[in-house]
């Protein structure tokens, strides 16, 4: 009779390369130069297909480049000596005062 011992470490191992790391690696990926204000277009390399998807408000901006920029409404610190807060990045600035 044939005994063998599990090894835990190597199955921890099999078990990623064969179910884990190739979801991570198969992840469709943006096309950035083909962004307009209210869509992306994705690349899967799995089906070697395009998608697009369509929103129903802006989610890029044309930046001073004329490149399509991701909108980050967050209110963070601001850069600006005259007010507290303003909001990341978008198509205008927005600042707000401390109180």
């Amino acid at each position: 009779m044939t005994s063998y011992r599990l090894n835990l470490g190597l199955l921890w191992l099999l078990i990623q390369i064969l179910f884990l790391i190739p979801a991570y690696s198969q992840a469709p990926e943006e096309v950035i130069a083909s962004r307009t204000a209210r869509s992306k277009v994705f690349f899967d390399r799995e089906n070697d297909t395009y998608f697009t998807r369509l929103y129903t408000k802006p989610v890029h901006y044309r930046d001073t480049s004329g490149c399509f920029r991701e909108i980050d409404s967050r209110v963070v610190a601001s850069s600006h000596p005259d007010y507290a807060y303003e909001v990341a990045r978008g198509p205008f600035k927005a600042y707000f005062k401390e109180d």
